[in-house]
């Protein structure tokens, strides 16, 4: 097993811990918090990311995380979520491609979060 296996073997096993249902409010002010790490405000593309929650939060909404610092949430329904990074010197966030929600799935299927 080569560094980048081991890394997204630990990466998986804790997606797979951290995964949780996810109260919306909570989710809102969490991603909130992340999303103003480092500049301390929000932008417009910021906000796309908060309409997110809000517009999906009526239905499941699973959250969790990796490494200390990579965060996501993501609607199995509508398959759809997104991801923020906050370290030190490091900011990112994006929306998942379709496999990366296919992946999401398969684990929250594992862990019992959702049913056939």
């Amino acid at each position: 097993m080569d560094s980048t296996e081991l890394l997204q073997g630990a990466r998986r096993q804790a997606v797979l811990e951290s995964m949780i249902a996810a109260d919306a409010t909570e989710a809102l002010a969490d991603f909130r918090r992340h999303l103003e790490s480092g500049t301390g405000s929000l932008n417009e593309w910021d906000d796309r990311f908060l309409a997110f929650i809000r517009s999906h939060g009526d239905g499941l909404l699973l959250r969790g995380s990796a490494e200390g610092a990579i965060h996501f949430i993501f609607s199995p329904q509508a398959r759809a979520g997104f991801w923020v990074v906050t370290r030190a010197n490091l900011r990112g966030k994006g929306f998942f491609s379709e496999s990366d929600i296919e992946r999401l799935t398969a684990l929250a299927l594992e862990k019992g979060l959702l049913h056939t």
